[in-house]
């Protein structure tokens, strides 16, 4: 396969891969301190059926330094998609990728679809999560630290990127939407958090019951058997079952 990667310009310059392929065309939209480079996998299977672009957001990879800003970034990726002349794309993200995929479906609601893999719902630092927050201090702390070894974006992006997170209810949009959406949810623990198990058992378990409550016949829901990492974890499970989504 053959990659080409690119600039666009603009306010905000954005980085983006085209993976080729034929079809009708798809966007990928990675997670916070990710990058085009995470779709290496995933992709070239799409591209089997379809048109494949990944852009890096801005503040991420190779794309130009802003502030993070919800409506901007919507801007940025719709510069992508035109300067690729993707007529309706669907968009894939994972992760705040994920958060961004619903985002951009419900302001074009002639969206073919949206995939959500695990993102954007709440913050699991977040205390609203929880009756008993023994421990949270410390996850927030492992949060921290973790922040400080992300490269890009840098922490004047990283900072209100974070706090940002918890103003996006999803929840409230999947009622709304008027695209299809497939949302995969995770069934196990973040990578390297061991310690904080018990948290995250009802941090799932939580968010399992209120997915499971939203009425909209368009948005389903998979708890699919792995964990915050499932794009990396199972690539060809996760695109098989995207590509039968957007058939």
């Amino acid at each position: 396969m053959d990659l080409v990667d690119v600039v666009v310009p603009g306010p905000v310059p954005i980085a983006a891969r085209d993976f080729g392929g034929g079809g009708s065309p798809v966007v990928l939209l990675h997670g916070l301190g990710g990058s085009k480079e995470n779709w290496s996998a995933f992709a070239p299977m799409i591209a089997t059926r379809h048109r494949v672009v990944a852009p890096d957001l801005r503040g991420h990879g190779d794309s130009g330094d802003a502030p993070w800003d919800w409506e901007g970034v919507i801007g940025d990726i719709t510069r992508v998609v035109s300067h690729f002349a993707l007529k309706t794309p669907a968009v894939v993200g994972t992760s705040l990728g994920g958060g961004l995929a619903v985002l951009w479906g419900e302001s074009h609601p002639r969206c073919p679809g949206v995939v959500n893999i695990d993102g954007g719902h709440r913050h699991i630092g977040d205390p609203s999560q929880y009756s008993d927050t023994t421990g949270l201090d410390e996850l927030n702390a492992l949060f921290d630290a973790q922040a400080q070894q992300v490269e890009r974006p840098g922490p004047e992006i990283l900072g209100p990127l974070r706090h940002g997170l918890t103003g996006v209810d999803l929840l409230s949009r999947y009622e709304e939407l008027r695209c299809p959406c497939l949302v995969f949810s995770a069934t196990r623990g973040m990578p390297g958090m061991d310690a904080f198990e018990a948290m995250g058992v009802v941090y799932r378990d939580g968010l399992n019951r209120e997915l499971a409550k939203v009425a909209n016949p368009r948005v389903e829901v998979v708890e699919f058997p792995g964990s915050h990492a499932m794009l990396f974890e199972n690539p060809s499970e996760i695109a098989a079952r995207v590509l039968a989504f957007l058939g």
